[in-house]
């Protein structure tokens, strides 16, 4: 659009420097140049546009190529490997070097949030691992409405 008005005045230039003869016949190259070179800074604006933007392209299909490596990536969780335990004498170092559980209180859980999915019919184990705590922890509250279920 900017280098049809550009070549249009141009052509206007043109026009009028036949008209007026030769009087002005210097001014008139001189708008010439003027004029050829705002076209060619047009036309090398748009080239530089469009290189932007192929480099846009570029760097969002980068991104979008990368959102899928970090994805593919992210830890997943994995049931821990069940190891067998050696025979003999290697049974006591195995056994001494297999790392012991720490009891630990258990975690302080929402009691109508426990109340509320046993209520669904859940197990306590189904509770205790929805919502990250121990059995014992779903037991205490199913306690405190004090219709603790007989142990399956």
């Amino acid at each position: 659009m900017m280098s049809r008005s550009v070549l249009g005045f141009a052509l206007f230039t043109a026009v009028v420097s036949q008209g007026c003869g030769t009087d002005h016949s210097e001014e008139i190259a001189a708008l010439q140049k003027q004029v050829a070179a705002l076209t060619r800074q047009v036309e090398e604006t748009h080239r530089e546009e469009e290189a932007v933007q192929e480099g846009q392209q570029k760097l969002r299909e980068l991104v979008g190529s990368l959102e899928v490596e970090v994805n593919r990536l992210k830890p997943r969780e994995t049931a821990p490997l069940a190891t067998t335990p050696p025979i003999g004498k290697e049974q006591e170092e195995w056994l001494s070097s297999v790392p012991v559980p720490v009891a630990q209180e258990p975690a302080k859980v929402s009691c109508a949030r426990v109340w509320k999915l046993l209520g669904q019919g859940k197990d306590e184990r189904e509770v205790a691992r929805s919502l990250g705590t121990s059995e014992a922890a779903v037991q205490a509250c199913d306690q405190k409405v004090g219709r603790g279920r007989a142990r399956r």
